[in-house]
C-alpha cells in the first residue's frame, strides 16, 4: 500500500498531522505562558476522565449483577479515587519532580567537582571548565531543591517551548508533503 493510499483512506483527506501541529502549538504556548494553570487544567481533565470512567465502570458492574462480589466494583472505585487524587495532588506531583531532579543535579555537581579536582595538575584549562560546570550543576540542583515550584514552572516553560518548536516542525513537514497526501 502506498503512502497516498494509507493517508487518503477511501478518498477522505487526512488532516490529522496539521490538526496535531496546531494543537501542539496551542498546548505548548499554554505551558510556556502559564505553566501552573496548564497543569491544573491537565490535572482537571485527567481527573474528570478518570471519574467518568470510574462511574461508568461502577454502573456497568451494577447492571451486570453477576454476583455480589466486591471485586466487580473495585476497578470503578479505584478509577474514582485516582481521578480525585489526580486533581487534588497536582501541587505535590509538580513539586516532587523538580526536587528529585535537583537532588540528581546536586549529586552530578559534586561528582563533577571531584572529577575536576583530578584535572588540576594535568590540565589547568579543563580544571577551570570542570569547576565552572560543577558549580552550575550544584547551584541549579540546590535551587531546584529549595524552590521546587519556581524551578518546576521554569522546566514546564522549557517543555512548552520545545512542544511549540516540534509542532511548528510538524506543520512545516505537513505542508512539505501536502501535495503527496492530498492528490
Amino acid at each position: 500500500m502506498s503512502l497516498k493510499e494509507r493517508l487518503n483512506l477511501g478518498g477522505l483527506k487526512i488532516y490529522a498531522p496539521l490538526i496535531g501541529a496546531i494543537a501542539g502549538v496551542i498546548a505548548g504556548l499554554a505551558l510556556a505562558i502559564k505553566p501552573e494553570g496548564s497543569l491544573r487544567i491537565c490535572a482537571f481533565v485527567v481527573g474528570l476522565a478518570l471519574l467518568i470512567m470510574g462511574v461508568v465502570q461502577l454502573i456497568n458492574a451494577w447492571r451486570q449483577k453477576r454476583s455480589d462480589d466486591f471485586t466487580e466494583y473495585l476497578p470503578g472505585i479505584l478509577m474514582i479515587v485516582a481521578g480525585i487524587a489526580a486533581y487534588s495532588l497536582i501541587r505535590f506531583v509538580v513539586s516532587i519532580i523538580p526536587f528529585v531532579a535537583g537532588v540528581i543535579l546536586l549529586i552530578c555537581g559534586v561528582t563533577k567537582f571531584m572529577w575536576a579536582s583530578e584535572f588540576q595538575e594535568v590540565d589547568r584549562q579543563k580544571y577551570k571548565i570542570g569547576l565552572i560546570m560543577a558549580a552550575v550543576s550544584a547551584v541549579c540542583g540546590l535551587f531546584m531543591i529549595v524552590r521546587p515550584f519556581v524551578s518546576g514552572n521554569v522546566m514546564l516553560r522549557i517543555v512548552g517551548i520545545i512542544i511549540v518548536v516540534e509542532s511548528i516542525e510538524n506543520a512545516i513537514a505537513y505542508f512539505g508533503y501536502k501535495n503527496v497526501i492530498h492528490k
